[in-house]
């Protein structure tokens, strides 16, 4: 009785030791050769009757390789572990081996076209396993903060077959991805789930996204498609006399338009009065109009912003493509420069309504006995190069040029016979007639942008830019009488008028795109330029009868100004249902010694309802420092820029609305707009 009286005096020390030293201070001894970390884990709880409480879903892929002996079971688990986000904690005798829930890891990429290497602009991302998403800039970039652990992403874009990709998130990820043209229909597999909110009905106010391949499939003036003429069907979005003169939107002028190729302003849109715009849509990859609701990034005008991005150019194989129209003739060239990492893309267009207009109007006036030569023409060029200097580094070479050229010069010849008293017969005359015409205008657009990736979450993007406008106008016409018999001249009347006016834009401009979680982004960023404007009008006139000479009267005054400012935006995805974006854009312009500045703000909501219907709510203050004087309602190249001046205060506009989009069937969309401006 002594004896298990002191054996069991003995057993009770050890067994308190035991206990408190913890299941995670226990030896184990196990070894394992490439089996998964799931049965790792089982077998180690198996052999050691040890309590572990974990969920298959949080475990990674892992392939366990590993040999340990009298280790503690932390330090086992630890080894097992390593290289995962999971971590372990001991709660009433059993290990738990969880995913922390506030560790998260960003994952950002750039999505391409497979075929060409294009990058594709607003294309969404969705997380199944979380519910989150974002979309592609217009670098084709993305970035999205998910929780540690099992991710399911869907890329997709309109046009191309939706990619998925799933792994496991245990670090930051680059994770470039391409999508393939959707032209062969592939396995569907039906899983019933809850919806979710479609993303490619989530817009912002009233931006619209032009669908480039939907514009090639419509109506078209003698087979030219043209990208304003199908914004112009757009509700709030009218044209001009006759269908010509540009954008009108929402009771602006169409001097109050935004438009630019690849973030740089253009100045003069139309060809032929307004007939054709300056767009080859070739070489245009995307064109988002915003009619309302701008976001702070934009400014400079009242009405409406048209943001038109130019193809990158096949960065896989050569591409050639011609087609002759009616009214013009279209060719591009594009391939690759190094095959993946860098391409080029040229693309010109030019006119074929001279090859009309001479012939029949040499026909039309050789009845009338009149020599007569009309003419007119324009061209296009399109040209872009791209180099991906590194993961985070790309740099573009963008160029955009055209002019349109219209000449008329006539002469027509009259016999006259006149009384001459110091003659017993009528005098012949030969009365001469003639005028030329001639007007020529044009842009220049280039740019030269460095993107870089900072990190996981910014995005950057510095870009210096060039812009300008030329006009040239010269009007001559002659009259005179000469007598037949004597060869002199009796009377003699000419007028000369130059016109010109000219525009030069140097810009920068740095642009950040920040990303820190999927619900949360900010976009902000610096710009400066520097305007040089030259209009002037040149007129001479000489009456040889009276030997009056008129001389020159020069009106032109260049005037340079400076405009300068800076934006801030803030998404907010408040909720899956709800979104905001609200901003501020500051601006300021000096010219002629003052200085104007002017405050901003912007606010966008979007509420989606259910999965069919969505509600929108915007405000929106802009400021127009230069401003379009014309003369008629055609577009006319005599249309002037002029800038604000010390006595010409700039134009200022408040917009307020509510519009609703209801997708009442598929393929139909019911949308309407109530706004005050």
């Amino acid at each position: 009785m002594k004896r298990l009286l002191l054996s069991m005096l003995l057993t009770i020390p050890c067994a308190y030791a035991l206990f408190a030293q913890g299941v995670l201070d226990q030896p184990v001894s196990a070894e394992f050769w490439e089996v998964s970390l799931e049965e790792a884990l089982y077998r180690l709880g198996d052999e050691h009757n040890l309590r572990l409480s974990f969920s298959n879903d949080i475990l990674p892929p892992k392939i366990i390789t590993a040999k340990f002996e009298q280790r503690t079971v932390g330090s086992a688990l630890g080894q097992l572990l390593q290289d995962t986000p999971l971590r372990i904690k001991e709660l009433g005798g059993q290990i738990v081996i969880f995913l922390p829930v506030d560790l998260e890891f960003t994952i950002n990429g750039i999505l391409v076209d497979g075929g060409t290497g294009e990058r594709l602009i607003g294309a969404n991302i969705f997380d199944n396993k979380s519910g989150k998403g974002t979309v592609t800039n217009e670098y084709g970039y993305f970035s999205i903060t998910l929780p540690a652990g099992p991710v399911a992403l869907d890329f997709s874009y309109v046009g191309y077959g939706t990619l998925s990709s799933d792994f496991y998130l245990m670090e930051d990820k680059r994770l470039d991805q391409q999508l393939r043209s959707d032209l062969q229909l592939q396995p569907v597999e039906v899983v019933g789930h809850k919806p979710r909110l479609d993303p490619k009905m989530i817009q912002q106010g009233g931006a619209t996204q032009l669908n480039m391949e939907q514009l090639e499939q419509l109506p078209a003036l003698a087979g030219e498609s043209d990208l304003v003429r199908a914004l112009q069907l757009l509700p709030g979005v009218q044209s001009g006399t006759d269908g010509l003169d540009g954008l009108h939107v929402r009771g602006g002028s169409n001097g109050q338009n935004l438009i630019m190729i690849d973030g740089v302003p253009v100045y003069n849109i139309s060809h032929a009065a307004g007939l054709f715009s300056v767009f080859n849509t070739n070489a245009v990859k995307s064109a988002q109009l915003y009619k309302s609701g701008f976001p702070a990034r934009f400014g400079g005008r009242l009405s409406s912003v048209l943001d038109i991005r130019t193809r990158d150019g096949n960065n896989q194989h050569y591409e050639a493509e011609a087609s002759l129209g009616l009214l013009s003739g279209r060719m591009t060239l594009e391939g690759p420069i190094q095959k993946g990492k860098s391409s080029f893309i040229v693309s010109g267009r030019r006119s074929l309504i001279g090859w009309y207009l001479q012939p029949l109007t040499e026909s039309i006036r050789s009845e009338e006995d009149r020599q007569s030569l009309v003419d007119y023409d324009f061209y296009d060029i399109n040209a872009k190069l791209n180099f991906t200097l590194s993961e985070r580094d790309d740099l573009y070479f963008s160029f955009y040029t055209g002019k349109d050229a219209y000449r008329n010069r006539t002469i027509a010849l009259d016999t006259l016979f006149a009384q001459d008293t110091s003659v017993s017969e009528p005098a012949p005359f030969l009365s001469s007639r003639s005028a030329l015409e001639e007007m020529t205008w044009g842009n220049t657009v280039t740019s030269m942008r460095w993107t870089h990736l900072f990190g996981d979450q910014l995005f950057a993007s510095l870009t210096a830019s060039y812009s300008g406008l030329d006009v040239g106008i010269t009007y001559e016409r002659g009259d005179s009488l000469t007598n037949v018999r004597s060869g002199s001249v009796t009377d003699r009347y000419i007028s000369i008028g130059r016109y010109f006016s000219q525009i030069d834009d140097f810009g920068a401009r740095l642009d950040f795109d920040y990303r820190p979680s999927p619900v949360q982004s900010f976009r902000f960023g610096l710009f400066a330029t520097r305007h040089q404007f030259e209009p002037g009008l040149l007129s001479l006139e000489l009456v040889e009868k009276s030997d009056t000479l008129r001389q020159p009267q020069m009106q032109a005054r260049a005037i340079s100004a400076n405009e300068f400012g800076g934006y801030l935006e803030n998404i907010w995805q408040v909720s899956p249902e709800f979104k905001v974006n609200a901003g501020l854009h500051l601006a300021a312009f000096q010219v002629d010694g003052r200085t104007y500045s002017s405050l901003q703000p912007r606010l966008i909501a979007n509420w989606s309802i259910n999965t069919r219907l969505q509600l929108n709510g915007y405000l929106s203050k802009m400021t127009q420092f230069v401003h379009l004087l014309s003369n008629s309602t055609l577009g006319l190249p005599n249309d002037l820029w002029v800038p604000s001046t010390a006595s010409v205060k700039p134009e200022q506009s408040w917009q307020f609305g509510l519009s609703s989009t209801w997708q009442f069937r598929e393929g139909w969309q019911l949308t309407g707009d109530l706004y005050t401006k």
